[in-house]
């Protein structure tokens, strides 16, 4: 899967004009030490094929060197697109054979599904799971393990998600290496320190976040790094219901998913306490790009090229459409599970109903809670814990249906704090001239995730067939290393003033709440494509529901 990964990444970089001869001038920290770990890793394997005893005496402990030694030579070198995945992967993957005492876990009936059986498994490495779904299949890392059949030609294999993000990192490296132009280092930079003027206090916190290195997801910038604009206002200062507004303005949520969300107008957006508050929204020219005369040329200066070459928007949009991915699989084998439980249409639409509720009761407060939380944390917070809930909907499930409207009630309600947070996040980590292609990118991965999501777990809940309790479990490790991902890019801070005091909290929530309304109302269109859409996602359920129940009758 990796070598295929990465060739198609080679042609695809060499086809819009990208440079060859950039792939011997990598700068690479630590190289010769992940050189080395790299040997460790595989030549243990081998020599344990072989029948070296002292090596196969010490196994647990050379593996366990390697895999830690991989991720953390890929994570000092997260600043380059791709290698923040290609790390996530690697503990993914680490951690499975940790769990196992030196083997990687494997799943029988994946191997079935693709043709392969026990006898060729490299027995060095490999060792089969508990076909059972239980604890034991949980304590040896079995959502981390090979359980995702690949019954493609050439292709035809056992995956784990590790495998998958490493693969993409991969890929995506020597892609954004192909096409980029290697630039300069330069020092780092002082951020503007924000007018408090209309107040005269800064917080604390804000003040010591103040001066800022180059954030090592960006390439080096090739100018002096400025403050953007705001639409209005003094520089960098935006109103505050801009984040609210914008996470209200979303699709509804289902369950994991994040929202079939577009971005606002391409202007910068922060998160504050109250009254206004500043971003150090940075304009950062990503590096020249590799130029060919016609078609090639202009294929290399695409925006989406330059998103690619971010390491930190790189990590977000994958992580992102990886989790997409398992919450299409979520979704499928809940509706099959419940159905299969009760047999009652009424309960599956019950379902997608708890499932749905959420975001009328709590969607217009999400926005305004998230301004006053850092969305970092948030974003974390809010993947591990959908990974637990996840976890426990089959648990659920066998006390009766019932058990399982809670469970996916509170995953939509943790979900709809996540979107406003990622909106946030979005214009502190690309540049505001990308900031309507990052949209756009981010939107398209919802979509692909619809066109392949859905028939790939429409495929893999059929293979599953009484052992659904694993799909969930594969979401749930895909929430797992999207939070990590997460967790490991470094997110410029947000500079907050303090406004006007309002006495109470709830008062002021309730008041930034009514300044989102009041901004809807006042422009027509925007009200009338909101009531729009609202009878369209009413439709929308009615359909996702009864589909369940019409496939399985028919």
């Amino acid at each position: 899967m990796m070598l295929v990964a990465v060739a198609v990444a080679l042609v695809l970089g060499l086809l819009i004009g990208g440079r060859p001869e950039n792939l011997s001038q990598i700068r690479f920290r630590w190289g010769t030490f992940l050189f080395v770990a790299v040997v460790v890793r595989y030549g243990t394997e081998a020599a344990i094929r072989y029948g070296v005893q002292p090596v196969e005496a010490l196994r647990f402990p050379l593996y366990v060197l390697a895999f830690a030694a991989i991720a953390a030579i890929l994570w000092a070198n997260r600043a380059q697109p791709g290698l923040l995945l290609a790390a996530a992967g690697v503990t993914s993957n680490g951690l499975a054979v940790v769990l196992n005492g030196g083997w990687m876990p494997v799943w029988r009936p994946a191997l079935e599904l693709v043709g392969m059986t026990p006898a060729d498994l490299a027995v060095s490495f490999h060792r089969l799971l508990p076909e059972q779904l239980g604890l034991e299949f949980l304590l040896r890392g079995g959502p981390f393990g090979d359980l995702i059949p690949v019954p493609l030609p050439v292709l035809t294999n056992v995956a784990s998600i590790g495998d998958a993000f490493v693969a993409a990192g991969l890929a995506w490296y020597v892609f954004a290496t192909l096409v980029a132009a290697p630039e300069a280092e330069e020092p780092a930079v002082t951020a503007p320190v924000p007018d408090s003027a209309a107040d005269g206090r800064v917080e604390a916190a804000a003040a010591r976040d103040t001066v800022l290195a180059r954030p090592p997801g960006i390439l080096v910038p090739s100018v002096p790094l400025r403050p953007r604009p705001s639409s209005s206002g003094p520089p960098n200062v935006v109103p505050r219901a801009g984040v609210g507004v914008q996470a209200a303005l979303g699709g509804p949520v289902l369950l994991g998913g994040a929202g079939n969300w577009r971005g606002l107008a391409p202007q910068p957006r922060s998160t504050g306490l109250v009254g206004q508050e500043t971003t150090p929204a940075y304009a950062l020219p990503l590096p020249r790009l590799a130029g060919q005369p016609g078609l090639r040329a202009r294929a290399a200066s695409h925006p989406y090229v330059r998103l690619a070459l971010d390491a930190r928007f790189a990590a977000l949009w994958v992580g992102q459409t990886i989790s997409l991915l398992g919450d299409r699989l979520n979704q499928v084998a809940l509706g099959v599970l419940v159905l299969s439980l009760t047999g009652s249409a009424l309960d599956v639409g019950l379902t997608f109903l708890a499932a749905t509720l959420p975001n009328l009761l709590f969607g217009p407060f999400a926005g305004a809670l998230v301004d006053r939380w850092e969305q970092k944390r948030v974003m974390v917070a809010s993947d591990l814990i959908r990974a637990g809930l996840v976890l426990a909907i089959p648990l659920a499930a066998q006390r009766g249906v019932v058990f399982v409207y809670p469970v996916v009630f509170a995953v939509t309600t943790v979900s709809i704090f996540f979107r406003p947070a990622r909106t946030a996040v979005l214009p502190r980590i690309v540049p505001a001239t990308d900031l309507t292609p990052a949209n756009s990118a981010m939107a398209t991965a919802e979509t692909v995730a619809d066109l392949a999501g859905y028939p790939l777990a429409g495929l893999l809940v059929a293979f599953l067939g009484a052992a659904l309790t694993l799909a969930f479990w594969l979401d749930a490790a895909s929430y797992l290393v999207s939070g990590a991902l997460i967790l490991s890019m470094t997110i410029p801070p947000v500079l907050r003033t303090a406004g006007p005091i309002v006495t109470g909290v709830l008062q002021r929530l309730l008041a930034e709440v009514n300044d989102g309304w009041r901004f809807l109302r006042s422009d027509p269109a925007l009200f009338q494509n909101t009531l729009i859409s609202g009878v369209a996602q009413l439709s929308t359920g009615t359909i996702i529901a009864l589909t369940v129940v019409y496939a399985h009758d028919v």
